[in-house]
Order: structure tokens, then sequence, then C-alpha cells
């Protein structure tokens, strides 16, 4: 019955978290939003021993971004989801704020700090994976290849900046993180690499 409830919850958060994002899309790949956050919410699944050890870490993965992108009110999240989804969501998400901040207050965070920390670097992971997935499959141009390296070291930043309780407590994630992001590295410099390579030839087409 327990096991029954959880799959419940998490299939209604899944729901509402294709409702609000309906009409969103990611900026490269052009896939449907609702991608990220169901990507998010296997991170945390992957990482866990059972959803019956903290449903309420994957609902607000699935429900991560739907204050800062789609102005989905606190209360609301209290009301269909309860106090603690709604206070995991609202600490991930950054309204008038820098990331250096952002990253500040985190680390300040007391109440339901593990949970945080989990979807917290369970987006950076699905983000970092995304780069990955768009410099191996996209022609991308200098701006969007440029903005992934600022993706990649804020997710450096994150990974540098998480306390050592936390990485103590989220091992794994904190290890696949660190793995990620070199591999978000060494794909931006292949894209370099040929991005380089066939902007030489272009300029000596011209100078033919």
């Amino acid at each position: 019955m327990q096991l029954i409830d959880a799959d419940r919850k998490i299939r209604y958060a899944d729901a509402a978290a294709h409702h609000y994002h309906m009409f969103q899309v990611r900026k490269v790949s052009l896939l449907p939003y609702i991608v990220h956050p169901r990507q998010v919410a296997r991170v945390v699944q992957a990482h866990s021993v059972s959803i019956l050890e903290n449903p309420d870490v994957v609902i607000a993965a699935l429900l991560h971004d739907v204050i800062e992108d789609c102005d989905v009110s606190l209360s609301t999240l209290v009301t269909l989801f309860g106090e603690k989804v709604a206070y995991i969501v609202q600490a991930v998400s950054r309204i008038n704020e820098n990331k250096a901040d952002m990253l500040r207050r985190l680390q300040d965070t007391n109440l339901h700090a593990s949970e945080i920390w989990q979807v917290f670097l369970a987006d950076k992971i699905a983000n970092v994976q995304d780069i990955i997935y768009c410099f191996n499959h996209f022609h991308l141009s200098r701006q969007q290849a440029e903005g992934f390296v600022r993706q990649l070291d804020w997710a450096c930043s994150v990974r540098t900046g998480t306390p050592l309780d936390i990485r103590n407590l989220l091992p794994s994630l904190h290890r696949q993180l660190d793995a990620l992001i070199a591999q978000g590295y060494q794909a931006y410099y292949e894209w370099e690499k040929v991005h380089a390579t066939s902007q030489g030839k272009e300029e000596e087409g011209v100078v033919a």
C-alpha cells in the first residue's frame, strides 16, 4: 500500500509538471521541457535505495522549476504537494538573486538540507548531460557553445561549493557530477577543435 501511495503521488506530480511546462521547450534541442524535470527525477531515483525512502524528493525533482519558470505559487505547491515539497522547490529556485548568492544561501540551509541538495545536484547532473548531448549531436554556434561553457562553470562552482557534510551524505551524486563536468569540458574542447578547423577552411576558401 505504501509503494502504491508513493507511486500515485509521483505520477500526479509528473502530470502536474507536464501541465505547467506544457508550452515550454529546451533552448537548443527544442525538446519538450518536461524531458528535463523527468531526467532530474530519474537521477534522484537512481541514487536512492527506494522511492519509499523519500518520495517527496522525487516529487520535488519533477516540480523543481515550476516556481522559477512557470510562476506557480508556493501556496499552490503547499496545497497540492505539502509543505516539504514546496520548501524544497522554493529552495532550489533562483528568484531575484545571482548564482553566487544562491549558492551561499544553500550552503547555509539546515532544514531538509540533504533533500534540497539531492534535487540541486541532480538538476546540475541533468543539465550537464544535456550539454554533452548537444555538443555531440548539434551544430552549435559559438554563442551557444560559450553559453554551455558558462553552465559548466556554474556546475563546477556548485561541485566545489557543496558543503562537506552533504558530500559525505550524497557521495554518488557528487562523483557523478564531477565526472560529467570533466566530460562536458572535453566535449567543448572537441567542438572547439572542429570549429577552428572548419573556420580555417572557410577562410582559405575566401582567400582562394
